[in-house]
């Protein structure tokens, strides 16, 4: 779960920082997969405690995305919709979300201007442009 761009959880799903519990600290990247998703005040206190929190609890410190009864439902729903899009685009997406975290202001800036350039006026631009002008699903190349 720490590792997913997107979380989509049951109501009631129980979950928890438990390492401490068994005396060691969270590992398998569990820190660097947080920063800039869970507040580091409910990070902390969840790793210093390991007390268990529901998807609700979860949402709202940035463990969970969406709480929804049909978490695979929603998950395919949003699959779907990420998977209409420009393929080229949604990397881009995840490459400035990811550098993001660690990067000055004017490295972002500059991040962005560098992906924008390679997506304007490339195939699969202009085709989500004329789908979206001819109100018809796009068909990306990838």
């Amino acid at each position: 779960m720490s590792g997913a761009d997107i979380v989509v959880a049951a109501p009631g799903t129980r979950m928890a920082v438990m390492e401490i519990k068994w005396g060691i600290v969270p590992d398998m990247a569990g820190f660097a997969l947080w920063k800039g998703r869970v507040r580091d005040d409910h990070l902390r206190e969840l790793a210093y405690t390991a007390r268990e929190f529901d998807a609700e609890a979860g949402r709202e410190t940035g463990f969970v995305s969406h709480v929804d009864a049909d978490p695979q439902a929603r998950a395919m729903a949003i699959a779907r919709e990420i998977a209409g899009r420009n393929p080229h685009a949604v990397r881009g997406v995840k490459r400035l979300a990811n550098a993001a975290l660690d990067k000055a202001s004017d490295k972002i800036l500059l991040n962005e201007s560098h992906e924008q350039q390679a997506l304007l006026g490339s195939k699969n631009q202009m085709e989500a442009i004329a789908a979206n002008m001819q109100m018809r699903p796009p068909l990306f190349e990838d």
